[in-house]
């Protein structure tokens, strides 16, 4: 239980430590850096982001999300090879080539403009995101079983 409840909180936290704590989201939010477009959907463009007015919106869509992930761990499991780490660096990077690479190229570079090295920056971001992901589900996935038995 602990895998499908956890992971969005881990995930959450992870993104809060790279994006947030390592200090890069204040080098995404400045506008010397960032395109316009993409400040002004964060603090005018109406309607703001739902997060604008419920501090928890990312936290509670992430437990959700996370648990999506970790049923994708366990479905991929028996296909991932290694002991613990190895799997779970391997899932990780697979859920960064799932997720990332399409996502930052809809919508930060596509939609909302934004430049080319900022893109780049949270691609390496994310990269470590899932990575964390990857090994929290490896780790706590019980008995490092990660498949479904056959009844």
């Amino acid at each position: 239980m602990l895998l499908f409840s956890g992971t969005g909180i881990v995930w959450y936290y992870a993104m809060q430590l790279f994006f947030v704590w390592s200090g890069a989201q204040s080098l995404l939010a400045n506008p010397q850096y960032q395109g316009d477009k993409f400040i002004k959907n964060f603090i005018e463009y109406e309607p703001l982001p739902y997060m604008a007015f419920d501090k928890w919106f990312v936290l509670k869509g992430l437990v959700f999300v996370g648990a999506l992930s970790a049923i994708a761990f366990v479905l991929l499991g028996q296909y991932i090879k290694g002991g613990r780490i190895i799997r779970g660096l391997k899932f990780g990077l697979v859920h960064w080539l799932l997720m990332t690479p399409w996502f930052e190229f809809y919508l930060p570079y596509n939609v909302m403009h934004e430049p080319v090295m900022l893109v780049l920056l949270e691609c390496v971001l994310w990269l470590c995101v899932a990575i964390i992901i990857g090994m929290y589900m490896s780790l706590v996935a019980p008995g490092g079983k990660t498949y479904i038995r056959p009844v």
